[in-house]
């Protein structure tokens, strides 16, 4: 699993903390939904939260045995000591069998989420019969009004199978929706826009909930290979945060999320005597050059300029690229970090999940070296390349240090952050240490021009 140390995976995926609203978590879809509860519930509740885990559908016996502690809404004067003994209990009506839990209904769900005794809420909005994939009927789901997350679950082993009622609960209205011809197969372009459709995974979503499309039982390559085609695909509506890829069943779990760069070229160039983003690298300015690199990995790009501003400016005219300027550039570099994190958290900007942060004198990194960087990231906030255990540039932080980094001034950089999470970095092994080299001296830009 790579996530950062003592911070169980669902939890850090879904950003889950104590500070700010109360988590009340409706689960849809197809693909795991139970397990996806359960899971959750016992991880919250081995950090010591108090997790109530229901349903306003209905769980069979088996997934009642798998949640723990068992309440009647009936008996709710138990589930405070239950909820001492265990962190943890599923509660729900008792139907006639007394083999199954029946469903609460929404103003009794958010009983629940009130109680003081209460830290958290896990919601199975709607069934699935066991299948990879579903699409709702018109009464479907099921969801509190006052949820913050909307996670929305696909099997993504349906892809590459065709559509057909043994894979898909309402299959026809997979088809529909979807725009999917029943026995066709199943791609992630036909996921795509189920997850997106308003009589799709959206349906019924309060408009404050966080909306996190969740591919599970990505076991084989070739289905992660298509659950990433269509988390591609999801990231382009501006209005879509992250969506998660992984294995509950092997253990792993992965978060997409749109990935900005920053291009840090508003240094002096002091000890090289020069305006080093100006040099001229195969027919182009440096900093053109590795806005390009980032271009090809990132839709947004900023570049923070400072020293010789209007030129370099001039030298990127031409690319679509943000400038941001940082008047106090002979500082240090951490005024730049704390200008460019501070854009990306502009509340008119669309959610930036993550930001790779370049240096402009790196002329060998390239593209494929920001993709491997982020995908070796996993669940990690931090993404630092290294050769021979050297670290080095350009750095990939996750959201969740934007604030952070913000704060910073004078000659205090993002290796100030790296240093005090050491437990949250993913390391990226590089066999060529020349693709990290910067240009320092004069002399290092001959060697680079040889």
């Amino acid at each position: 699993m790579n996530g950062p140390a003592n911070s169980p995976p669902l939890t850090h995926a879904l950003r889950l903390s104590r500070e700010g609203a109360k988590p009340l978590i409706a689960i849809v879809g197809a693909g795991g939904k139970t397990t996806t509860m359960t899971t959750l519930a016992a991880e919250l509740a081995a950090q010591g939260w108090r997790v109530v885990t229901t349903t306003t559908t209905r769980l069979f016996a088996s997934q009642r045995e798998a949640s723990g502690a068992w309440c009647a809404w009936d008996d709710l004067d138990a589930l405070s000591g239950l909820l001492d003994r265990h962190g943890r209990c599923l509660v729900g009506h008792v139907d006639g069998s007394r083999s199954s839990v029946a469903g609460l209904t929404v103003a009794q769900v958010q009983v629940l989420h009130r109680r003081a005794d209460v830290d958290a809420v896990i919601v199975e909005a709607d069934g699935s019969r066991s299948r990879l994939i579903k699409a709702p009927a018109p009464h479907e789901p099921v969801i509190p009004l006052h949820s913050t997350h909307l996670v929305a679950l696909v099997g993504a082993d349906i892809f590459g199978k065709a559509l057909t009622d043994a894979v898909a609960h309402r299959a026809e209205r997979v088809a529909e929706v979807a725009a999917i011809p029943m026995q066709a197969i199943v791609t992630a372009d036909g996921v795509a826009r189920l997850l997106t459709a308003p009589h799709g995974a959206l349906q019924g979503k309060p408009a404050q909930a966080a909306f996190i499309p969740f591919f599970n039982r990505a076991e084989d390559r070739a289905d992660k290979l298509q659950a990433e085609r269509c988390a591609e695909l999801l990231l382009a509506d501006p209005q879509l945060r992250e969506v998660l890829i992984g294995s509950l069943h092997e253990g792993w779990l992965e978060r997409r999320s749109r990935t900005a760069a920053v291009v840090l070229a508003a240094g002096e160039g002091k000890r090289f005597g020069a305006t080093k983003q100006l040099l001229e690298w195969r027919g182009q300015p440096l900093v053109a050059h590795v806005c390009e690199t980032a271009l090809a990995c990132c839709e947004t790009v900023l570049v923070v300029v400072g020293h010789e501003a209007e030129a370099v400016a001039r030298a990127v005219d031409h690319l679509p690229v943000e400038l941001i300027h940082n008047p106090d550039y002979a500082a240090g570099q951490g005024g730049s970090v704390a200008r460019a994190a501070e854009a990306l958290l502009a509340p008119n900007r669309p959610y930036i999940g993550a930001a790779f942060f370049l240096m402009v004198d790196q002329p060998l990194v390239d593209a494929d070296l920001l993709r491997r960087l982020a995908d070796a990231r996993g669940l990690r906030t931090i993404a630092v390349p290294h050769h021979g255990g050297q670290r080095n540039s350009p750095v990939l932080f996750d959201r969740a240090h934007f604030h952070a980094l913000s704060t910073l001034s004078g000659n205090v950089g993002g290796r100030a952050l790296i240093q005090r999470h050491p437990a949250d970095i993913a390391w990226l092994e590089v066999d060529d240490p020349a693709t990290l080299q910067d240009i320092d001296q004069p002399e290092d830009w001959e060697a680079f021009n040889r």
